[in-house]
């Protein structure tokens, strides 16, 4: 065997995947495995105890808040309510949108352009949904969570759309 003959076989003038595409597309595969199956499944069948718990602190503190730990908890727990009510359909939009991320990182890792589009929705399917099931918020910690999980989102597909130029 040829010293630069790759594993599966010759190139046969084909350009190969980009080393930055694909440390983005195997970050997907794990993302997704931890934000968008497990986690969601794991909150799927404990918000019942993290409400529970939430609940607890907040009756304990509300004698001695000085700082305004009450409200900000509060607010979570708030959050957390709505989350139970809709944790079926949560579940399912997750679930939904790694799939999605999974196909079009995997189309990506081919080199097929559509793959960014199928991984876009899926990025953008959660954020969305749950923005409308949760709200945009106040300036509060709610507000500073879901900053947060848009700002992952956007930036993989900024990162995925700068790699556009080595797909086809």
């Amino acid at each position: 065997m040829e010293k630069n003959t790759p594993l599966f076989g010759s190139t046969n003038g084909v350009k190969q995947i980009s080393s930055t595409l694909k440390t983005l597309c195997i970050l997907t595969f794990i993302g997704v495995a931890i934000l968008n199956f497990f986690g969601p499944i794991y909150h799927y069948y404990n918000i019942d105890k993290e409400i529970l718990i939430l609940e607890k602190q907040i009756s304990k503190l509300q004698n001695e808040d000085k700082n305004g730990i009450t409200a900000t908890l509060q607010d979570v727990l708030d959050a957390n309510y709505k989350s139970r009510d809709n944790k079926t359909q949560n579940l399912w939009v997750d679930i939904i949108a790694g799939i999605l991320c999974i196909v079009g990182a995997a189309l990506m890792m081919k080199r097929f352009k559509n793959g960014f589009f199928v991984y876009t929705i899926g990025e953008l399917l959660p954020v969305i949904y749950h923005f409308f099931i949760f709200g945009f918020g106040k300036i509060d910690f709610s507000a500073i969570t879901n900053a947060f999980s848009v700002v992952i989102p956007l930036t993989f597909v900024v990162l995925y759309a700068v790699q556009l130029k080595d797909m086809e």
